[in-house]
Formats: C-alpha cells, sequence, structure tokens
C-alpha cells in the first residue's frame, strides 16, 4: 500500500498539520465556552484531537486501510458514546455525518484494494 500513499515524509508533515488544526479547534472551543454552561462542542473537540493525536505513534509504513477504517469507527464510536452525556448540536451531528463517510470510504479502499486487488489509478 506503500506505492499508493504519498512520500511517508510528506504525509508526516500533512499529518502534523492536521493535529494542529484539530489541536487549534480544540484550544478555541475551550476558550470560547469559558463563561457557557455547555461544554459539548469542547468534549467533541477534544475527541477529535485525541484522536487523530494518537495517529502520531502509527508507523506509516505499514498501515493498511482497514486500520484507517478501524481507527474512524472507534473515533465515530466514541462520539456516539458522548452523545449520551452531552447536549446534541450540530457539530455533533457534522461529525457524525463527516466520520461516517470517512469511515465508509477507507472501507471501500480496502474492500477495492485488499479484497479485490485493484491497483490501477482512478477516482476511488
Amino acid at each position: 500500500m506503500v506505492e499508493l500513499l504519498l512520500n511517508t515524509n510528506i504525509s508526516f508533515y500533512i499529518g502534523v498539520f492536521v493535529q494542529w488544526g484539530f489541536l487549534m479547534a480544540f484550544l478555541y472551543s475551550l476558550v470560547s465556552s469559558i463563561n457557557s454552561a455547555d461544554k459539548s462542542i469542547v468534549w467533541l473537540s477534544f475527541i477529535m484531537a485525541l484522536s487523530y493525536s494518537s495517529s502520531m505513534f502509527i508507523d506509516m509504513d505499514a498501515i493498511t486501510y482497514f486500520d484507517f477504517f478501524l481507527f474512524d469507527s472507534i473515533t465515530l464510536f466514541v462520539i456516539i458514546l458522548s452523545g449520551f452525556f452531552i447536549k446534541i448540536s450540530g457539530v455533533y451531528i457534522y461529525l457524525l455525518f463527516g466520520l461516517g463517510i470517512n469511515t465508509l470510504l477507507f472501507f471501500a479502499m480496502y474492500i477495492d484494494n485488499d479484497v479485490m486487488h485493484h491497483y490501477e489509478f482512478w477516482w476511488f
């Protein structure tokens, strides 16, 4: 799968930039909700920041699309569980929708590459 991904050096820097973005979203939601009783956005951004920060410990040379599917599935499950404890908001629905699509795309790429053995480039 390594030949289908970007160079691992470039993907590392892209990953660091994405993790920085999730950390900044968490810090912004933390600061903006200091005087607010509703902390649901803080918790959701914390879950996302924690999830994507854990990817710093992944060996990008040995990862598969199924691993990405599992990581997104676990994050999606944690967000669904958090829905029982926090106020449901637009951010919650957005994260469910976005991560749901991302999870399905990773699963479809796993099926396409590892099960059906299609390795030529196309839109998927």
